[in-house]
């Protein structure tokens, strides 16, 4: 019905219609606009029993979990996130987080010494099976390893109660032990986009979730089926799949770059309590190559791209950005000084 109203209100005068339009009510008719739009199918409704719902089944907790209970998590489907990944984790230290430090990868992408530098920077290694776009549907190419993000809500089998989720590209600047005190099942910072600025939609670069196998299971069950907006993978998803009880968070726990390329005022006072920055529109490592096996050439190769993108990307807009990065990323070698030497 979508598809033909908008057809219908969009005709030129000799009755013809705009062929863009037509590709817009197609594209319409894909995906909800409005993120509850989709409540009835992803959450079971009794119209009778409300108490049924399905989304009421997990109760939400009133006291935060014990600290083994807690856990950042980060995932590693490329080595060539590993200078990302060690970085993050010299920051966690260095911010005194009281979590778990756990680690989803692929084994069989990740060599032996990767997965050495991981451990001994402090994360528990957590290997994991893919899981692949439903129908190997249209998804930005970056995207493609995204939905195995879903296997967050089964870490519960790992005894983890709570977790927070940060992409490899994220660095943290302060504690954030707060997230595992709130009172919710599913929490994130909206998204902004550099063409268009704030949005509704949720960023799942950072995410707070509550585990649980039952809705992983549910997930799973659903995300074929499910209308989202598929080029954006578990993030499209997610956003539907929470869309009536996600808590949105301040931008200070998800400092996406976009924002300051939309308004450098409102990044200059978010900066002023960040928690979390992420490095979302350029990365201070390169992201497309893995690094060289020998730990001086990868170590070359992440200097010659950070004082690049530094100096030059943007005309040096994210040159404080990536000296916050560059600190930790040197206190990270010094950790790892002499470790995990492959003969």
């Amino acid at each position: 019905m979508v598809k033909s109203i908008d057809v219908h209100l969009c005709r030129r005068a000799s009755g013809k219609p705009r062929r863009k339009f037509g590709v817009l009510a197609v594209v319409r008719s894909m995906y909800p606009k409005n993120t509850l739009d989709n409540l009835d199918i992803l959450n079971e409704i009794d119209p009778v029993n409300v108490a049924d719902l399905s989304f009421q089944h997990d109760a939400i907790a009133t006291h935060a979990p014990a600290k083994h209970e807690r856990a950042i998590v980060s995932s590693l489907y490329s080595d060539s996130y590993l200078p990302g990944i060690l970085t993050l984790a010299q920051s966690l230290t260095a911010a005194n987080t009281s979590a778990r430090f756990v680690l989803l990868y692929f084994p069989e992408r990740i060599p032996a010494r990767s997965v050495c530098l991981a451990e001994a920077a402090g994360w528990e290694l957590v290997p994991v099976a893919r899981i692949a776009p439903p129908d190997d549907g249209p998804l930005f190419h970056r995207y493609a390893d995204q939905y195995t993000k879903l296997r967050l809500w089964a870490l519960d089998a790992l005894g983890i109660k709570m977790g927070v989720y940060l992409d490899g590209d994220t660095l943290v600047r302060r504690n954030i032990d707060e997230l595992f005190s709130l009172p919710y099942n599913f929490a994130a910072v909206p998204d902004i986009y550099t063409d268009k600025g704030f949005t509704m939609d949720i960023n799942a670069g950072v995410l707070v979730f509550r585990t649980s196998t039952a809705t992983f299971e549910d997930m799973l069950r659903k995300v074929g089926s499910a209308r989202f907006e598929r080029r954006f993978a578990e993030q499209g998803f997610l956003r539907m799949y929470f869309a009536h009880q996600v808590l949105r968070l301040p931008f200070i726990y998800n400092a996406n770059l976009a924002i300051k390329r939309w308004n450098e005022d409102t990044w200059s006072v978010i900066m002023e309590e960040l928690r979390v920055i992420h490095y979302t529109l350029v990365k201070p490592f390169p992201e497309e190559v893995p690094p060289p096996t020998d730990p001086v050439e990868s170590e070359i190769l992440v200097r010659n791209t950070l004082n690049e993108r530094k100096l030059h990307y943007d005309n040096g807009m994210w040159r404080s950005e990536f000296e916050l990065w560059e600190r930790h990323y040197n206190d990270s070698l010094r950790a790892l000084a002499g470790k995990c030497i492959m003969s």
